[in-house]
């Protein structure tokens, strides 16, 4: 009974750490492949997100003589925030060959982010939080025909300005005080530039305590099916401790005649034979046998 409560704690704690990894990986930041959007545009209402994590490309480098554009709206009255995950485009002294660029709002409007360089290339990614002046932002890559890369990762997250408090379905972000819809919270991105919406504290603490509880579970069934095996084993190791001090003999012959309470018809002696059961772990270093002097019963010889 003891052993069938450890094994069913233990595979509760298994359903309860399987619920809480998905509750806390479920996708609310869709991801997009830029190839496959080129001259595209998501629009965060339509696709019922608010924030996108966009990659130039799903296989291992990026096309040669590549010209996309890709489009991506917040939802009305909102505003973009643009943070880079991962870069690595060919790198050249005034990125003439493969690079990026973000506008602040459509191509022919031709404003760039504010803070961010015209053309963006190499491996080194922009490491600060920037923000369009309205809703949308367009991406532009070129490639030349030579080398390619792996290409970039961005984040970019709807937001609404607040001086004040959010709103109920709204979180606000700890440093800049922006606001951000509330199911952006733990799901692996870092939405906010501070880390205030990600719940890897708490995450880490909760798998922590599973794992020390499951732990501690089977090392609490190990030692109860040891113990209940030890207790099963203990009376047989008894029983043969006790054959063994008796010196019972067992069935034991001797030249084919039974050695106890027969009469001793030979003066010769004869080599005696043993069918003597024991255990392999303890054999016996002396055997008692009954043999009958001369024509009589009884008398007792020693064989070691």
């Amino acid at each position: 009974m003891k052993c069938n409560m450890g094994s069913g704690i233990f595979e509760l704690l298994i359903i309860i750490w399987i619920g809480a990894y998905f509750q806390r990986t479920r996708a609310t930041t869709k991801m997009y492949f830029m190839e496959d959007h080129c001259g595209g545009m998501v629009d965060f209402a339509q696709d019922d997100t608010s924030a996108a994590s966009v990659q130039l490309t799903n296989n291992i480098s990026y096309n040669n003589n590549l010209d996309c554009t890709f489009q991506i709206r917040a939802h009305r009255g909102k505003r973009l925030m643009i943070r880079f995950l991962n870069m690595d485009i060919e790198w050249g002294a005034t990125c003439s060959d493969d690079y990026l660029i973000i506008f602040d709002g459509q191509i022919q409007d031709g404003k760039g982010v504010q803070g961010l360089r015209r053309r963006i290339c190499g491996s080194v990614a922009p490491r600060d939080t920037y923000t369009t002046s309205g809703e949308i932002a367009t991406l532009k890559f070129r490639s030349n025909a030579y080398l390619s890369d792996e290409g970039f990762h961005i984040l970019l997250t709807a937001y609404r300005s607040s001086d004040s408090s959010c709103y109920m379905n709204e979180y606000q972000c700890r440093a800049s005080l922006r606001c951000i819809e509330n199911n952006l919270k733990c799901d692996q991105y870092d939405n906010c530039g501070d880390g205030s919406d990600e719940c890897w504290t708490a995450s880490s603490a909760i798998i922590g305590c599973i794992v020390g509880a499951s732990v501690t579970v089977c090392l609490f069934t190990g030692l109860v099916v040891y113990c209940c095996c030890k207790r099963n084993k203990k009376p047989a190791l008894e029983k043969e401790r006790q054959e063994d001090e008796s010196g019972s003999p067992g069935n034991i012959s001797y030249s084919g005649y039974s050695l106890t309470n027969k009469p001793f018809t030979s003066s010769i002696a004869k080599t005696p034979s043993y069918n003597y059961s024991y255990s392999s772990r303890t054999a016996p270093s002396q055997i008692w046998i009954t043999v009958p002097p001369s024509s009589s019963y009884g008398g007792v010889t020693k064989f070691s």
